[in-house]
């Protein structure tokens, strides 16, 4: 009987020894002569060697300092600048396929990959699709970034109230399904977590209609089961203070910052008991609204104190949700908020790239650009650190600084060729040549912006280096 037993561990140790040994080692690729910029706002570095091995970085050094391993495909970029992928920290895929479509989620995917963008953060819908989605991309079915997504939580009224609710949780009664979940002062917090989290959702939303004591119980023990908390920057009727007290990790949408104001009262203007996604959220008299009150000044104190990153989808402010072709604009945006956005930034607050609506589907890049453009035409940030926001601080605030976001030994290989400088010219994001995620290489040139059918754009695609 032991003999049996011996032979059969030894038979299967070798069978897994000789499989192991067939397995061939991970490709090596040097990305030579490139212009590196990092991710951590740094100057542009000339004359860089990017080696990557597989999936990852393997090494970054002086092109010539050392000797290439033996085997290695090397790719001569002189005159191409390399930044990290990049980050759409706010989009929710599950609007697109309700009002467009699959075929439009998959284009829009196509899309945010062949212009840079590697990771996006869905801030909440139904992860039946969200879930697909991810499955399909790690298999290969489909080309598009990696998705990080949420879970919502939120009060009674929302929850019951909301069509986009009932519309992304088909098949449950509203605010039952675990990614769209009712909680109050009754709620058994650590199963509801729990029912979140076994959806793939790597963190927890949190939207309207729930107290503090609530919030910072949802927000401790999602950190406790390894999960994010995700909010919007005002959790009515509670303040923007609650949320940044309670320990969430990321705060979204800069425009509700100013809730934090004496002079405004978010609980009289709680926008749950809307019947529809067309209804407006609450306004606010922007004259009142001063960036250096000391309301503000103790709010942004407080984020720096307890490293939140906001999430500012300050371009939202002129293009609203669901204009999807770019063609619905809000008046021009209103200098407080600005004057925020430029006070978070010297507080030293990570602000993320992100969006909450797309790019009309002919255009040829993802709306994450007229973030990023907008951010530095408006003076809140240099062509450089808006390269920070859209790299290091989006993986921030997807969690994941530790293997993306900078260009670095041992991160994911990540990375975007462009031929012209973005430090200089942050429209240059849209010279993309080459985008490269896990390690596979994927040239812009290989994606037709009108392949659904749409008019193509005017905007001319980059040159495509020779490989």
């Amino acid at each position: 009987m032991n003999e049996r037993v011996c032979s059969a561990f030894l038979l299967s140790f070798l069978l897994t020894f000789s499989l192991a040994a067939q397995d061939p080692k991970p490709a090596l690729t040097a990305l030579t002569n490139v212009t590196l910029i990092d991710g951590l706002g740094g100057d542009p570095s000339p004359g860089m060697t990017v080696l990557i091995e597989g999936t990852a970085i393997q090494a970054v050094f002086r092109t010539g300092d050392k000797p290439l391993p033996a085997g290695t495909q090397a790719i001569d970029l002189g005159g191409h600048y390399v930044i990290p992928g990049m980050f759409d920290t706010h989009v929710h895929l599950t609007n697109l396929d309700l009002t467009s479509g699959r075929a439009r989620v998959d284009h829009e995917l196509k899309r945010l990959l062949y212009s840079g963008v590697t990771t996006i953060r869905d801030l909440a819908g139904d992860t039946r699709l969200l879930g697909a989605v991810k499955r399909e991309l790690l298999l290969g079915r489909i080309i598009g970034p990696d998705i990080h997504y949420a879970s919502l939580m939120a009060g009674h009224d929302f929850m019951m109230n909301d069509l986009r609710v009932a519309r992304a949780s088909a098949g449950f009664r509203p605010g039952q399904a675990p990614w769209q979940m009712v909680v109050g002062p009754e709620t058994e917090v650590r199963t509801a977590v729990a029912r979140a989290s076994g959806t793939g959702a790597t963190a927890i939303k949190l939207y309207l209609g729930i107290d503090a004591p609530v919030l910072r119980a949802i927000t401790e023990e999602a950190h406790r089961q390894g999960l994010q908390v995700w909010a919007h920057s005002t959790v009515f009727p509670l303040r923007p203070m609650d949320a940044v007290r309670a320990g969430v990790d990321v705060i979204s949408h800069v425009g509700w910052l100013p809730w934090e104001d004496r002079d405004l009262d978010p609980s009289k203007n709680v926008p749950y008991t809307h019947t529809d996604r067309k209804s407006p959220i609450p306004t606010y008299d922007h004259q009142l609204v001063q960036a250096d009150s000391p309301e503000m000044k103790s709010l942004i104190a407080a984020m720096a104190e307890h490293g939140t990153t906001l999430d500012a989808t300050y371009s939202y402010v002129r293009t609203p949700a669901g204009a999807l072709d770019g063609s619905v604009s809000r008046p021009a945006r209103p200098q407080h908020i600005t004057e925020i956005m430029r006070a978070v930034h010297r507080a030293g607050i990570p602000i993320s790239t992100g969006t909450d609506y797309f790019a009309g589907e002919a255009e040829s890049f993802p709306a994450v650009f007229r973030e990023i453009e907008q951010l530095v035409d408006d003076g809140v940030l240099t062509p450089g650190e808006a390269i920070t926001a859209a790299t290091l601080n989006g993986a921030r605030a997807a969690g994941i600084e530790d293997r993306n976001g900078t260009i670095q030994p041992g991160k994911a290989a990540d990375l975007v060729v462009l031929a012209k400088d973005p430090t200089e010219d942050i429209r240059a994001l849209r010279s993309v040549v080459l985008v490269i995620k896990n390690g596979k290489q994927y040239p812009r040139t290989d994606f037709s912006v009108h392949a659904t059918g749409t008019t193509p754009s005017k905007t001319l695609p980059a040159a495509k280096p020779k490989l």
